[in-house]
């Protein structure tokens, strides 16, 4: 199993990672890359480049920012080369909710 580590500087935003992994799956087998370190509240992107098909899975991992990116031939019967580009980006910031009048402070109309 291969490792892909995505790391968000703690600078202001716009901050984003991204990972590039080439890997061959035979025909008949998968494979799983895991994707490590992916801050709380990122965007997560991948990207698969290939010829031909196979099944593609996002896994979340047990352990915390950890995800799977499981590429899986079993069904093929050509080996296939994989690009397989990850991208994690910090999520936009969240408007603030809009602040509710106490019952009674309403203006009067």
């Amino acid at each position: 199993m291969a490792a892909l580590v995505l790391v968000l500087a703690a600078s202001a935003p716009p901050a984003s990672a991204q990972a590039v992994f080439n890997t061959d799956v035979p025909a008949g087998k998968w494979r799983a890359l895991r994707v490590r370190a992916v801050p709380e509240g990122a965007v997560l992107a991948v990207q698969i480049a290939l010829e031909g098909t196979i099944a593609v899975a996002l896994v979340r991992a047990p352990a915390p920012g950890d995800y799977y990116v499981v590429l899986d031939n079993r069904r093929g019967t050509d080996a296939r080369a994989v690009e397989v580009k990850v991208r994690a980006r910090r999520a936009p910031p969240r408007p603030p909710a809009p602040v509710k009048p106490k019952k009674g402070t309403e203006p009067e109309v």
